[in-house]
Formats: structure tokens, C-alpha cells, sequence
């Protein structure tokens, strides 16, 4: 990935992490963004500060999906600002070797037309997306959807700012501005099915 070194200027990436880039020289008043390509590679090409105004309408009705970097290894995560707290399943603790902690407030919590559960544990991650790196306290929550969820003290911690049109999040880390795109529903689907399938091979190894 190829990112401009100024640190006035934004970062823009989105997912999956590039095998290979290539890039366009441009003046020094522009950014570098990189945008997915079907076959999983990313494309790098400069652009104007602002983001360009195209909007992709399948983002209308999705939560934001995306994809980080735990210890080299992909790892889905959604951002929702309707959490009101950071959740981690229990998937991404054995997947990744993390080592848990017990919760300093033990809650109950029911997911709809399931039964409750109480969370009695949480985990510290350390995750990357492009060049920004960050560590997240995570309570642990059986999640069929994904990995990581990134909630409400995520997005207020980091001073997020939201996007709706566009489904993308923006926020300024040590002096950078980054800007993070969403999955396109194609990867997301990928991402959703991979999950899938680990479940269902880990029930038929303990039948």
C-alpha cells in the first residue's frame, strides 16, 4: 500500500490488504487511495484531496464491514455505532492465541429470539488496518457475523466521524488523518461464508 508521507494530509483504504500495487505520479497537493480490484488485488492512483463524489449504492442498506490485521492475519470486523460497547467473539480469542481477562462487570445480555448469556470476560487486541494501528478492550460475545465488532467507545475514544452517504468512517491518529472504506458486498459475502464454513467443520470434528 502506498500512502503519501505528508502529515497534513488523509489516508483512504479499503480492503483486502494489497498483494501488489502500482502507482500514478500527481501534484504534491493530492492523496493517495487505494481501491479494490474483484480479483482481491488493489490498485493504487492518485486523486484530489477531497473523495471523489461517485457513491456506491450497494452501501445503502449495509453496516460497515471491513477487514484488519491481527498478529499478519485477516480478521473481519463491522463498526456499529448502535453497540454500545466493543464485543470480540470467542472465535477470534482461539484463532488468534489472545489471552482473556476477567470482566470488571459481569452483564447479562440477550440476543433477539436467543437465549441470554453472560459475558464475564474480555480481551485486549491489537489490530491494524493499513497503517493505522490500534488496541481495543473487547468484551467476549458468541457472534455467528463476524470477528470483531467495534462499537461506541471505539468510535468516541477515536472521535470518529461518520459518514452515512458514503458508509465511511474518518478520524485523525498521531497527527494522520485516515479515512476507512467499507468492504464491497462481494468480499463481505466471502468473509461471511469463510466464518460459516469454520463452524461448521469445528461441529463435525466433535460430533
Amino acid at each position: 500500500m502506498i500512502l503519501n508521507k505528508s502529515d497534513d494530509e488523509s489516508e483512504h483504504f479499503s480492503f483486502p490488504f494489497p498483494k501488489s500495487t502500482s502507482s500514478h505520479t500527481s501534484s504534491s497537493s493530492s492523496i493517495e487511495r487505494t481501491k479494490p480490484l474483484e480479483s482481491g488485488l488493489l490498485m493504487v492512483r492518485r486523486q484530489l484531496r477531497q473523495v471523489p463524489k461517485e457513491l456506491d449504492p450497494s452501501q445503502t442498506q449495509n453496516l460497515f464491514h471491513g477487514r484488519c490485521l491481527i498478529n499478519d492475519k485477516i480478521c473481519p470486523f463491522i463498526i456499529d455505532s448502535g453497540s454500545c460497547v466493543n464485543m470480540g467473539s470467542p472465535r477470534v480469542v482461539d484463532k488468534f492465541g489472545l489471552k482473556t481477562i476477567p470482566h470488571a462487570k459481569p452483564y447479562k445480555l440477550a440476543w433477539l429470539m436467543e437465549e441470554e448469556i453472560k459475558v464475564t470476560k474480555q480481551v485486549f487486541i491489537n489490530f491494524s488496518i493499513g497503517n493505522f494501528k490500534d488496541e481495543i478492550l473487547c468484551d467476549i460475545v458468541p457472534m455467528e457475523a463476524n470477528l470483531i465488532f467495534l462499537g461506541r467507545p471505539w468510535q468516541f475514544d477515536r472521535k470518529v466521524v461518520y459518514d452515512g452517504h458514503a458508509n465511511t468512517y474518518a478520524f485523525s491518529s498521531l497527527g494522520k488523518k485516515f479515512t476507512i472504506l467499507p468492504l464491497p458486498p462481494p468480499q463481505e459475502n466471502e468473509d461471511k461464508n469463510k466464518i460459516k464454513d469454520e463452524k461448521e467443520k469445528k461441529k463435525a470434528s466433535f460430533p
